[in-house]
């Protein structure tokens, strides 16, 4: 333990931490589990906090796909941790690939219930910018698996596509 104590300390001396925020500009879904996914007019984005290097950053994502209770009753989220690899950059411009588990939430708003389920986030895109602002577009994938009882609305899978676009504020 005592060796891995100056690794860690190296390791956030020489990250960068920062905050990003994203909007869903498309959004395909499929699946059983129709209540978990945005339908058409439907707003969904997201917000991360994370922190690494150049190369590599570690984030903690929250994913919102249906954020009204207006027409209908349903609160649909998941949220996870991404890593997120840099293979190319120049310039100001770089391209990146992530992924990770997630968790997903799906609340029934008039039944006051809530189900539960897991999958694999991942996707790829493209970002840049200078110093403490960085543009970014995404193509995010998340594959969901939830684990309602037999016959129910949230039994079964939903998987999504978004292309997002976003900031991301800090070094």
């Amino acid at each position: 333990m005592h060796r891995l104590l100056p690794l860690a300390v190296a390791t956030v001396g020489c990250a960068h931490s920062y905050t990003a925020i994203s909007y869903d500009l498309t959004h395909r879904a499929t699946g059983t589990v129709q209540t978990a996914v945005p339908r058409s007019g439907q707003h969904s984005g997201s917000v991360a906090i994370g922190f690494g290097t150049r190369a590599a950053e570690l984030e903690l994502v929250a994913h919102g796909h249906d954020l009204s209770l207006s027409d209908d009753a349903w609160l649909a989220a998941d949220f996870g941790m991404e890593l997120k690899l840099v293979p190319f950059r120049r310039g100001p411009v770089a391209a990146f690939f992530h992924g990770g588990p997630m968790r997903a939430v799906l609340y029934d708003a008039q039944a006051d219930e809530t189900s539960w389920g897991a999958g694999l986030a991942y996707g790829l895109g493209l970002e840049a910018g200078v110093a403490g602002l960085h543009a970014f577009i995404d193509v995010h994938y998340v594959d969901t698996l939830y684990g309602g009882t037999e016959m129910d609305v949230t039994a079964g899978r939903a998987s999504q596509r978004t292309v997002s676009l976003g900031l991301k504020f800090g070094k």
